[in-house]
């Protein structure tokens, strides 16, 4: 998939780790997504609420200080229905299984993973 077919695909990047926020911003940049990287649960919220052209997909690891990724998303989705979420974490899904959240069919990805499996995944969540 070329860079023009989806350079207009806005990205919410959220992960507490800066290491990972930069190298993954970098990935999805390759891809030709644009993106918000943040680095906090409340600083996502804070910025999904101030575009009001909305957000296309919300990247969020799972396990966060505050409030995990699924809540993130589920606050984001309550504001901007049409939001796809792509969960992360290094954990095995089934053991991520946080008060019953985790519920299958999410969109999952474990880390670590390469840049073709993240665009891949990315490209198949935004068709």
């Amino acid at each position: 998939m070329g860079q023009t077919e989806h350079n207009r695909k806005t990205i919410l990047l959220v992960d507490d780790e800066n290491e990972i926020l930069k190298m993954m911003t970098k990935m999805l940049e390759v891809g030709g997504y644009e993106v918000i990287p943040v680095n906090t649960p409340e600083s996502a919220l804070q910025e999904s609420l101030s575009r009001r052209e909305g957000l296309h997909l919300v990247i969020s690891d799972v396990m966060m200080p505050g409030m995990n990724g699924i809540e993130l998303c589920e606050r984001i989705q309550t504001a901007f229905p049409g939001t796809r979420c792509l969960y992360m974490s290094g954990h095995a899904p089934e053991s991520l299984n946080i008060n019953g959240v985790l519920k299958a069919n999410l969109n999952f990805i474990r880390k670590p993973f390469g840049l073709k499996s993240l665009l891949d995944m990315v490209a198949r969540i935004l068709e």
